[in-house]
């Protein structure tokens, strides 16, 4: 009897109708991936973008505190930029030159035997991007101290000036202890 009685149970049973709850799946499951999934997507690409952004504003916020401290310093040694145009004129004015070199010579006691200039350009160069120079050949005689002495007065000169070369050298036929050396000098002048 329990297979009469189960058949019976099942017979008697009534049937669900499942299309509903099916329809509402397959309705809900296209409106997540149609109006659901665009929206999430463009809240993660825009989280990023603003990721993005605020690294940008912070390099550009970096950028812009510089140009201000440079924009301090220059305003606050504003009064001292003709010491720029005297250190690096925008013309040779190898003139200035040989007169820091002679007024340093005269200084420290250093007697000139020669002179030499090598070639300056006059014209005016299209290119500024870069430094020009020219050497100034001194050929000197003096005692060892006069010549530290004059090479330390070039160096303190407001006017940007190398010390290239030194060559000192004595005449032994001639030369006893206290007598003079011969300085062989070599100064580069710089111009814009």
């Amino acid at each position: 009897m329990s297979t009469t009685n189960s058949l019976r149970h099942l017979i008697g049973r009534r049937v669900k109708d499942y299309s509903f709850t099916i329809g509402f799946f397959v309705v809900f499951s296209f409106f997540l991936f149609f109006a659901i999934r665009p929206n999430l997507v463009t809240v993660f690409r825009l989280q990023k973008e603003l990721a993005d952004l605020r690294k940008v504003d912070s390099s550009y916020e970096n950028v812009i505190m510089n140009i201000v401290n440079t924009q301090t310093i220059l305003e606050a040694n504003r009064d001292k930029f003709y010491l720029l145009d005297d250190a690096m004129p925008n013309r040779p004015r190898v003139n200035e030159v040989v007169d820091d070199i002679r007024n340093s010579a005269s200084i420290a006691g250093v007697v000139f035997k020669k002179i030499d200039i090598s070639e300056v350009n006059l014209k005016e160069d299209s290119d500024k991007s870069h430094l020009k120079s020219y050497i100034v050949q001194l050929d000197a005689a003096s005692d060892f101290n006069a010549v530290k002495k004059m090479m330390d007065q070039l160096l303190l000169d407001r006017r940007l000036k190398m010390i290239k070369e030194v060559a000192f050298s004595r005449d032994i036929e001639t030369g006893t202890q206290s007598a003079d050396i011969r300085i062989d000098l070599q100064v580069e002048g710089f111009y814009l």
